[in-house]
């Protein structure tokens, strides 16, 4: 009967561990999102704040988030071709200015890395980032990338992008 209990203790101990030794990185547009906002937070000299989380996610034409704002633009304006080039035309000129992708790797490590104090960073924007990070590990994958389409839908929940939004199209 011992034995018993102490192979289900070590069944429960070996799946608590493989739930642990699950990997997550995040996508290459995610990490350039992160730096053009860092960038931009940089040269207005103030924090990263949520607003500049969703200028960062829009900035990158490749990326997830990008393509669903212009999808829903074009659905609510029915325009497609007219808004998708002038939105893409300023931010790709922004971006020209402001992206480097020389630290994409070390931004990554700094942002998950707890022990790490990141100042640049605003409280709701770790949070936004760590509820996308708990989305997207409710896959049952072994290794998990976080999109730029994770923090977009969590960013949509906040009613203050909401309005910022509305405010771009308009």
């Amino acid at each position: 009967m011992q034995n018993s209990n102490k192979n289900n203790s070590r069944n429960l101990q070996s799946r608590f561990y493989k739930i642990l030794r699950r990997k997550v990185f995040f996508s290459n547009e995610l990490k350039k999102a992160l730096l053009v906002a860092y960038y931009e937070a940089q040269k207005n000299q103030t924090c990263v704040n949520l607003n500049l989380l969703l200028y960062g996610l829009l900035s990158q034409p490749d990326s997830l988030a990008y393509r669903l704002f212009l999808t829903a633009l074009s659905k609510y304006q029915n325009n497609t071709s007219l808004n998708s080039k002038l939105i893409k035309t300023k931010i790709q000129k922004i971006n020209k200015q402001n992206l480097n992708d020389k630290g994409l790797k070390e931004l990554s490590i700094e942002v998950l890395n707890e022990n790490k104090k990141t100042p640049w960073l605003m409280p709701e924007v770790k949070q936004t980032i760590i509820t996308s990070i708990n989305l997207a590990l409710q896959s049952k994958k072994k290794i998990v990338v976080v999109t730029t389409k994770n923090v977009f839908f969590d960013l949509l929940s906040n009613e203050l992008i909401r309005d910022s939004i509305r405010k771009l199209i308009d």
